[in-house]
């Protein structure tokens, strides 16, 4: 799980996983320019459609209470960014 980072993504401020949204977005802008365009038009971010699936990865292997306590930091990292 830590061969690629994923551990780091669920600490602290998910500051980890705001890197990991810009990776995926940069991927995007330049391996699928058309793709990058129209979700750009359309005010669509990485944080609306990426960020459940690299906050999922692993839940499943975590205790629920350490998993509750990712989705809340998540949620509340929405509403301050949003």
């Amino acid at each position: 799980m830590n061969l690629h980072g994923y551990k780091d993504i669920y600490r602290g401020s998910l500051s980890n996983l705001q890197v990991r949204l810009y990776q995926l977005s940069r991927l995007i802008h330049d391996f699928i320019p058309a793709l990058h365009h129209l979700l750009q038009q359309n005010d669509i971010t990485p944080f609306f459609y990426a960020a459940p699936w690299f906050l999922t990865i692993f839940a499943s292997q975590y205790p629920i209470s350490f998993t509750a306590r990712v989705f809340g930091k998540s949620a509340l990292l929405s509403l301050l960014l949003y």
